[in-house]
């Protein structure tokens, strides 16, 4: 079974107190429980680590060899309880988090609110060079958590958590012929569209390709842009239509697009990815928060 830190504890009540009786006061248990920890203490090392005398008890050669290492180790658990406990209680720690690009306005919502609340805790904030890294980032481990749109590429093994789902909308040129209507576009409406859109098997192209599926056509694109901070000023520019969803809405008013809703049951749906097992205390505070404020 192996020495454990108990058996520790209760060898140097004994050298301290002399006798089992006194240890086991001062170790709040039972003589009887004390006395047969020395002797499984005793077994474990195969040696006699005390001398019985009439007055007490005296260590032997072995007891005394035994002495500094365990003093070492009962102090050296101590040391890890007290080097965890800021981590537990979050006054303490780091989190590590890896965030899409897409994402990373709220991202950034979501840290500030945490540092706020949590002042002492640490946050590593990371954005990968792009979507299809996050599942890596976060299975081995360079990232506790991440925060991302689902279904996540690479996401085997991994954990996924919705936090919110977005609705779809459509920008277009302030000149365009669908801007000057009222309420929601139906999907039949995009099919001669041109579209600043991502590339293949991306998310806004995913997306784009499953509000067209009721129509059965494919997007027709005038511009693939791997960022997309770089779509709004194209259709703007009257380059193309292009969806948006969440923060991306409200960028595409600020530039000067026109956004209309769309009639789809397609949304952008967002959450957090983890491992499999118990998440750090700094984790499973961020989500808390999350999911209470959204």
């Amino acid at each position: 079974m192996g020495v454990d830190a108990r058996q520790l504890r209760y060898f140097l009540a004994v050298v301290e107190h002399g006798t089992m009786t006194k240890a086991a006061e001062a170790m709040h248990v039972s003589q009887p429980s004390l006395s047969q920890a020395i002797v499984g203490l005793e077994r474990e090392l195969r040696t006699q680590l005390f001398h019985r005398t009439g007055r007490g008890l005296v260590l032997s050669a072995a007891g005394q060899a035994a002495l500094e290492p365990a003093r070492r180790v009962v102090h050296g658990l101590a040391e890890v309880a007290s080097a965890v406990e800021p981590v537990r209680e979050l006054s303490g720690g780091r989190l590590d988090l890896v965030v899409q690009h897409l994402l990373s306005g709220w991202g950034v919502a979501v840290v500030a609110a945490f540092c706020h609340q949590y002042p002492q805790v640490a946050v590593r904030m990371i954005e990968p060079p792009n979507w299809h890294r996050i599942g890596r980032t976060v299975r081995t481990g360079t990232c506790e958590l991440g925060l991302c749109t689902l279904p996540i590429a690479d996401g085997e093994g991994l954990h996924t958590r919705q936090l919110a789902s977005r609705e779809l909308q459509i920008a277009l040129p302030a000149n365009h012929p669908l801007a000057d209507g009222e309420g929601p576009l139906e999907p039949a409406a995009l099919v001669d569209q041109r579209f600043v859109t991502s590339p293949p098997r991306t998310v806004w192209r995913t997306l784009l390709e499953e509000v067209l599926e009721e129509t059965g056509r494919s997007p027709v694109a005038a511009v693939e842009i791997t960022a997309t901070s770089g779509a709004i000023p194209l259709v703007v520019a009257g380059v193309g239509v292009a969806i948006v969803a969440g923060q991306t809405v409200h960028q595409a008013r600020e530039q000067g697009a026109v956004v209309r809703p769309l009639r789809t049951d397609v949304r952008m749906r967002v959450g957090l990815v983890h491992r499999p097992g118990p998440l750090s205390p700094a984790a499973e505070a961020l989500i808390a928060l999350v999911e209470r404020d959204g």
